[in-house]
């Protein structure tokens, strides 16, 4: 039980909100009631969210005033990102950001105005120094809007003197909020190979329920696992104005209530350089979403963190983790605050415990009598349950002996034979561990059918799970045989049910370029499969330039020294790919791994396109599949000399080579051709949309007007090109180009 004296109050700084940073007071820059739709450190794309979003209710056009008096020290305009946004640098040498605007202030807009027309270009980028355009507290700077990305919203950023972004709550902004933080689920994320939960290598997590009478979050499950373990928790918060699901400030993480590890977002350098570290603060769990990670993994520079004890990994078992958990059940707990000072609580319980083991089951039939061995093993107990029982159809099972074992031992009996059967031992341990292997005995009388095998790969770090399944029963365990070089070493597979395996697949880089695995097995009616594979033992890490080549030189990864924040193995597989969103699939597809592997610097994925290809190279584009099965343009660096399409990435994913071989469409021409408008002053617009590659320059697109070229904004989002006349058109007619 989560004691009461564990709940912490409210920092210092969280009890004084009405000033800044410097004592400077502060004001939110719209008039009307503040609503946030999210708040600092929520996870976006590619990086933390840097400031807080004002909701504006699905409008624009609501005033922007200067939080306190400075002056405008930046102005830039976009169709991506921010959009229209003006900087403002207060007196004290905190910036504030304004972002998504719909238009400047007059005084302002004509800055703006004249530097597109000096550059020709909708896209400018000015800086200003003191004193050209000072800005006192409640002037008016600008319109909310919706430019950029995103729909209407303010986006406020609140930095400090050395341009880095810091929370807006802490430093004299503040909102109702009364609402704890809700708490949904805790993953666990087993590190290495010997480490797993609930039996499983890669991340699981368990649902939270709120319980009334404790007022904590909690889950009936106990978790069961062994080795180094990473926590992470599913949680969001709320405001009293908004149903909007936003970050958590502070979360805390305790064992057998002493606390081990905290995450705080206040400010760091993840705004200034370090903002891909968020796929090292946050893991993507199924169920669930992106959990915040409650420990240090490998290469993180991110300032948020505090532990007594160190990275905040946990060692089930043995004694390598920064905090080592004894064999026996302990209780975890976590807590999530806002900043407001409102918290939650959750907690879950942990069973500290090895897995037993059973070797193959060996059968040996004399007679009327039939002779069964099988080695017993644990990591952590003496003694094991161990019951042995047979069944003419693996569906009803009787027991044949039940006895306890020491272990490690061979367990060896015999038993009447009754036919053919499959024979099943299975061996508990006290904590609810157990295994289980399977056998039959040759059967003349079983039809001698081919056997179908599936082998799925799961690749980690530095080692490989093998799920292995079977449409027929097998005489026992099948044989998994590596050869590494001259190397040749047998492996145990575990068994998981009737006809399905698994077995982990150490790599090493001493052990030469590939690793070559071969999967054996005989069904009970005699039949034989062989499946063989292959896993690269090609390491990259945080050292020199390493350039790696898989499916015959099909496929080119090359890594920059210093782009690792760990040594791996990357692993390439050919995947399908049909061709979609208008786009043409040249060849297969590739699926890099390990799944999720992200990096500190971009690295290039190279491919080779097919020498009998009819599609034209220049048209060629390495795509990855997003989530949803969506295909997105991250490159197309061609080289017609090695026949090779190339992009810069910085995660891992699935990419394949897919041709756009389709023009934009232009639609929608406002006003419409051979129209009479009352204005002079026009609105030029059209409606631009693409299947393939998309736009992703705003060179790509271009207007213009009797032959000269105009300052249009493009939306990506609405794919619209838009130009409003700041001269008065001539009476008469007008020629409009879009391209």
């Amino acid at each position: 039980m989560l004691s009461r004296a564990l709940r912490f109050a409210p920092p210092a700084a969280l009890l004084a909100l009405a000033v800044g940073a410097a004592g400077q007071e502060l004001r939110w820059p719209f008039d009307m009631d503040v609503a946030l739709s999210s708040t600092f450190g929520e996870s976006r794309s590619r990086s933390f969210h840097a400031g807080v979003d004002l909701k504006t209710w699905g409008k624009t056009g609501y005033e922007v005033k200067a939080v306190a008096d400075g002056y405008v020290w930046r102005l830039k305009t976009s169709p991506w990102g921010f959009g229209r946004v003006a900087y403002q640098k207060l007196e004290d040498g905190q910036i504030v950001v304004y972002a998504h605007l719909d238009a400047f202030a007059p005084r302002l807009a004509r800055s703006v105005r004249e530097e597109q027309v000096r550059r020709g270009r909708y896209s400018v980028d000015l800086w200003f120094e003191e004193g050209e355009l000072p800005v006192r507290r409640d002037d008016l700077l600008a319109w909310s809007g919706e430019s950029g990305t995103g729909p209407p919203h303010l986006h406020l950023e609140l930095r400090n003197a050395d341009n880095v972004p810091v929370n807006p709550l802490l430093h004299g902004f503040s909102v109702e909020d009364s609402t704890a933080p809700t708490l949904r689920r805790i993953g666990f994320t087993p590190i290495g190979m010997e480490s797993s939960v609930a039996g499983r290598h890669e991340p699981v997590s368990f649902g939270l329920a709120f319980a009334s009478a404790s007022g904590t979050y909690e889950s009936s499950e106990v978790v069961e696992g062994y080795g180094r373990i990473g926590v992470s928790v599913l949680a969001h918060d709320r405001g009293d104005v908004a149903p909007n699901k936003l970050a958590p400030y502070r979360l805390r993480l305790f064992v057998d209530g002493r606390e081990i590890f905290s995450t705080t977002y206040h400010q760091g350098n993840a705004y200034s350089g370090d903002g891909h570290h968020i796929f090292l603060d946050r893991s993507r769990i199924a169920p669930g979403g992106h959990f915040n990670n409650l420990f240090i993994m490998p290469g993180n520079r991110l300032g948020f963190y505090e532990s007594p004890t160190g990275n905040g990994v946990l060692g089930w078992g043995p004694d390598d983790g920064s905090v080592h958990l004894a064999k026996g059940v302990h209780e975890l707990g976590v807590q999530v605050e806002d900043v407001a000072g409102n918290s939650s609580w959750g907690r879950i319980r942990v069973s500290v415990n090895a897995d037993p083991t059973l070797g193959p089951l060996q059968l040996l039939q004399d007679g009327d009598t039939v002779w069964v061995s099988t080695l017993v093993n644990d990591a952590d107990d003496g003694e094991l349950q161990f019951d042995l029982s047979r069944s003419a159809d693996g569906t009803t099972w009787s027991a044949v002996e039940e006895r306890t074992v020491r272990v490690p031992s061979e367990v060896a009996l015999r038993a009447p034979a009754a036919g053919p059967a499959i024979w099943r031992a299975r061996v508990r341990d006290g904590s609810g561990g157990e295994a289980l292997s399977t056998a039959t005995p040759p059967d003349a009388d079983f039809p001698r059918t081919e056997i179908g095998v599936q082998v799925d790969r799961r690749y980690f770090a530095d080692y490989a799970v093998l799920a292995m399944r079977f449409d027929q029963l097998l005489r026992s365990y099948p044989r998994v045989v590596l050869r590494d070089g001259s190397r040749r070493q047998s492996l145990t597979p575990r068994q998981q049910g009737l006809a399905s395996y698994s077995v982990l697949v150490p790599l090493r880089p001493d052990g030469g370029r590939e690793i070559e695995v071969a999967v054996l097995a005989r069904a009970r009616g005699g039949s034989t499969a062989a499946e063989v594979l292959e896993l690269n033992q090609q390491a990259i890490g945080p050292w020199s330039d390493r350039m790696l080549h898989f499916e015959g030189g099909s496929v080119t990864l090359i890594v920059p020294g210093g782009s690792a924040f760990a040594s791996l193995f990357p692993q390439v597989d050919p995947i399908d790919v049909e061709s979609a969103q208008g786009l043409v699939a040249c060849g297969s597809g590739y699926a890099f791994g390990p799944d999720g592997t992200t990096f500190d610097r971009n690295v290039a994925v190279v491919l080779q396109y097919p020498t009998d290809t009819e599609l034209p190279a220049e048209k060629l584009g390495v795509y990855h599949m997003g989530p949803g099965g969506s295909w997105t343009l991250v490159g197309n660096d061609l080289n017609l000399d090695q026949r090779t399409v190339s992009a810069w990435v910085r995660r891992f994913s699935r990419f394949a080579l897919m041709a756009d071989l389709i023009p934009p469409e232009i639609s929608k021409l406002s006003p419409r051709s051979g129209s009479i408008t009352a204005s002079r002053r026009p609105r030029l617009a059209a409606q631009i949309a693409d299947k393939g590659a998309g736009i992703g320059r705003e060179e790509d697109v271009m207007m213009e007007l009797d032959g000269e070229t105009v300052i249009a904004e493009y939306d990506p989002e609405a794919r619209t090109l838009t130009h409003h006349s700041v001269a008065q058109l001539r009476p008469g007619s007008h020629r409009l180009l879009v391209t």
